[in-house]
């Protein structure tokens, strides 16, 4: 199912190094914790792999915003 996950990421982000992070993943995640057999195992390690796209957009997100915070404006002389 690697393949077919590796495709499914790159057709979610525009990232080709993301995409392959969050197969990887994904990957890890089905080895810690097996999804039941069965035809659903394609659906759960799409579910997974967006859980994992989103949760990282997230920290993403607020990582820029707490620098936002942080930053000091710095006072810069005109020309």
């Amino acid at each position: 199912h690697v393949e077919w996950l590796r495709r499914v990421a790159r057709a979610l982000v525009a990232d080709a190094g993301a995409g392959d992070d969050a197969v990887q993943e994904t990957c890890l995640a089905a080895l810690q914790r097996p999804p039941r057999p069965g035809p659903t195992v394609r659906a759960w390690l799409k579910r997974v792999l967006l859980r994992g796209l989103n949760r990282e957009r997230v920290v993403r997100s607020r990582r820029a915003k707490r620098e936002r915070a942080a930053a000091h404006e710095e006072a810069v002389p005109s020309a």
